[in-house]
């Protein structure tokens, strides 16, 4: 039988399993994965995991047990799959801006997780015929739509399509029965706010891995989108005043930092406007001043956007990351708590990683270890600084050879990665000094290419 929408095993309603066997093959068979076959292997083991209904399944220590025949015991095991699936994220990219730039059908790997989503391409579209492969962003110097922007549209168009897995049923969803509620009101408004929303919910699932800036202009780009559809919805203003502050964190030239930082504050303040008890807004106006160094200020909103929407993952990862980022490590631990119910927002959140780098500040280095594996198993964004946490931890036990391993594959696998990043987050440079030695005394500075 053809998967499709009223199997409701299979999380994807729009297409049927012959197509998406027909996408996966046209990878497998290109040239660019001819010598992979680690990834070949790694990338059909979860497309056919979500083909049999199981995506919501597919976790780093199956994957390691079921496709690398891996113990699940040990340690080093999910750090191989995290590895992998940035790397086979970077191949599937290049792939699709060259050997299948035609493909009708493309799989993208989540960058929150492991499962695959299933995205159509019309190569005749305006946006498919404007692409560009010379910018890293969606917008090349021409101004054209690159190849993100076309995922971009093609989210837009599957936006209306893809509610609830089971809306044919008769019976409503019996989870999420709070989110069901406000998307009915939202579309009581208007079908546009609906979209605007839907846009907001994919946009706000890219807003970590904090260092990751390829993420922050995608998503920033998504949320302008929410804006064209519904430019009185606050969701879209309020996420791109927090993408594009994170992108100013993240840009080493002075005039263009303060260009986003600028911008950053103007959505935040458009978001406030709109909706000025709403704790998302309250959210971008506290990360837009941590960003132009008002700290006060920051931790003021970010309380205030906490107070007003306790149950959003999003609103309370900010506030414990500007929390953590000023040195209050106890409250960051306790706001980022995995116990803490977070019932809105993004479908994975950054709470376990802010929750294992504030263990770390706090000489807690078993739990840090504990919480950034946790964070790996179950989805959560992963970056370089999941490594460089594992391996300073690590360090902190004195436990230095699993501590080099970590640095070698940091190394290995984010070559650009330059640990002195940290401190354009963290308020004061001797919260950056400790990390930075524990890496050196790791072998950071002796691996270093």
């Amino acid at each position: 039988m053809a998967l499709g929408a009223k199997d409701k095993r299979y999380i994807d309603p729009v297409h049927d399993s012959e197509e998406i066997r027909t996408a996966l093959g046209r990878v497998l068979n290109s040239d660019l994965f001819a010598h992979s076959e680690r990834l070949k292997d790694f990338l059909s083991y979860v497309v056919e995991e979500a083909i049999a209904g199981r995506a919501n399944e597919i976790l780093g220590k199956k994957i390691a047990e079921d496709v690398y025949q891996r113990n699940i015991a040990d340690e080093g095991s999910t750090s191989i799959v995290r590895v992998d699936a940035g790397r086979l994220r970077r191949k599937l990219t290049s792939y699709y801006e060259t050997e299948g730039a035609k493909d009708a059908v493309r799989i993208q790997l989540e960058s929150v997780g492991y499962a695959p989503t299933f995205i159509d391409h019309d190569p005749n579209s305006p946006a498919a015929l404007n692409v560009s492969v010379a910018g890293e962003g969606n917008f090349g110097r021409s101004g054209k739509l690159t190849m993100v922007g076309t995922i971009i549209v093609a989210i837009m168009l599957l936006a209306g399509s893809v509610f609830w897995i089971t809306t044919d049923s008769d019976d409503p969803p019996k989870q999420n029965d709070a989110r069901l509620v406000e998307r009915q009101a939202l579309a009581s408004k208007s079908k546009a706010t609906v979209q605007a929303d839907n846009l907001c919910v994919q946009a706000r699932g890219m807003l970590f891995p904090i260092v990751d800036r390829p993420n922050q202009s995608i998503a920033t780009d998504i949320f302008k989108q929410a804006i064209i559809a519904d430019p009185g919805y606050s969701c879209g203003y309020s996420g791109a005043a927090h993408s594009l502050s994170t992108m100013a964190l993240l840009t080493l030239d002075e005039s263009e930092r303060k260009r986003l930082a600028a911008d950053a504050g103007m959505m935040a303040e458009k978001s406030l406007n709109v909706a000025p008890k709403d704790g998302w807004s309250q959210s971008a106006i506290a990360w837009s001043a941590f960003v132009n160094r008002q700290f006060d200020l920051a931790l003021e909103h970010s309380a205030l956007a906490a107070n007003l929407s306790p149950a959003d993952g999003n609103v309370l990862d900010f506030r414990a990351l500007i929390l953590l980022l000023t040195g209050d490590f106890k409250t960051a631990m306790e706001i980022s708590d995995p116990k803490i119910s977070r019932e809105t927002g993004s479908f994975r959140f950054a709470n376990r990683n802010i929750h294992a780098v504030a263990n770390y500040h706090l000489g807690n280095y078993d739990t840090a270890i504990a919480s950034l594996n946790a964070a790996t198993e179950l989805g959560d964004p992963v970056s370089a600084l999941t490594l460089a946490y594992l391996a300073a931890s690590y360090h902190g036990l004195r436990r230095e050879q699993e501590a080099r391993r970590l640095i070698r594959q940091l190394q290995e696998n984010w070559p650009n990665f330059r640990p002195e990043l940290l401190y354009a987050f963290y308020t004061k440079p001797e919260l950056v000094d400790g990390i930075l030695t524990a890496l050196n005394d790791a072998g950071w500075n002796k691996s270093e290419n």
